[in-house]
Order: structure tokens, then C-alpha cells, then sequence
């Protein structure tokens, strides 16, 4: 099953201005250390990075990008339509624990960037369809310091699962 979270009426953005941030959002949302180091790309060609100045415009281009975090299996697909200002975001990789809050942060990060509504609508992360960024990172928070990044990953990927029952 795919996952897509969508971040609505998202305004342009450069990549590579909107990528510290994610990091800033990833590492808080795992309870990590230091903030993880994350590179954007073409989806299918990782290895390709975007040019510096690479703008991210939903509403008016049909975007279909790649985020990661360097040196680990996690990567998640961004995409935009022409036809409306929302981003999706999908833990699309390998799907492991680090994609799901690797997709997390980026959401988080574009919605409180645009002042936006992130949507759940699979309630894959959350039980709350519709929320404001600060509600879905403080339902998603880490509450452990953690030095290692899979072991935050994993335990993220558990606190998903505690969510997600019934």
C-alpha cells in the first residue's frame, strides 16, 4: 500500500534553503544529537543532486523529486501537480523506519514553511485526518535522546505502530 501524506497550499521553495530545515525537524522529531545530513535529488537517480537553485513550485510544475538521508537507506519521493498547490510525500524507498520519519520531517518542515495543513488521509502516522504542522510533530516526537539514527528510526517506527491501534 502506498503512503502519502499531502501538505496543502504550499508555497514555492528552494530545495536547497528548505533542506536545513527538514534536518533541523528530523533530528528533533528522532530525539537525535545532531541533525542528519540529507542531499535532494532526481527520484530515480539519486547520484544527480539538484542544482542549488532548484525550485520546488506546486500549482505550477510537475515535480517528482527525491529526499535522503546521505550514507542511509531512506529516501522519499516529493511531488507536486500542476493542477494545485499541494506537495505529497511518500516513504517510498526501501521503506524503512528512517523513510517514515525521514517523510515526517519533510512534511513538517514545507508546512511550517507555508504557514499549511498537513493531511493523513491512510491516518498512517496519525489518527487526525487534517493538522497543523506543530500538532503532527508534537504527536510524532521522540520523548529519548538517542545517538545513533536507526535505533531512533526503529523506535519512532514502534511509537507508529502504538498510534496506529485501535
Amino acid at each position: 500500500m502506498s503512503i502519502l501524506i499531502r501538505v496543502e497550499k504550499v508555497d514555492p521553495v528552494e530545495i536547497q534553503l528548505i533542506l536545513p530545515d527538514i534536518s533541523k525537524v528530523l533530528g528533533k522529531l528522532l530525539g537525535l544529537v545532531f541533525d542528519p545530513e540529507l542531499t535532494a535529488g532526481d527520484r530515480f537517480e539519486m547520484r544527480e543532486t539538484l542544482s542549488v537553485t532548484y525550485r520546488l513550485e506546486p500549482g505550477n510544475t510537475d515535480d517528482l523529486i527525491g529526499i535522503a538521508v546521505k550514507e542511509e537507506q531512506a529516501v522519499v519521493s516529493v511531488s507536486t501537480t500542476p493542477q494545485q498547490k499541494f506537495v505529497y510525500v511518500s516513504p517510498d524507498g526501501w521503506r524503512t523506519p528512517l523513510e517514515y520519519a525521514l517523510a515526517a520531517a519533510v512534511v513538517i518542515a514545507l508546512a511550517e514553511y507555508s504557514d499549511s495543513e498537513i493531511s493523513d488521509s491512510a491516518l498512517a502516522f496519525t489518527k487526525v485526518f487534517s493538522q497543523s504542522a506543530n500538532d503532527f510533530a508534537q504527536r510524532l516526537q521522540a520523548n529519548k535522546i538517542f545517538y545513533n539514527i536507526n535505533e531512533a528510526a526503529d523506535e519512532f517506527f514502534v511509537h507508529l505502530a502504538m498510534m496506529s491501534k485501535p
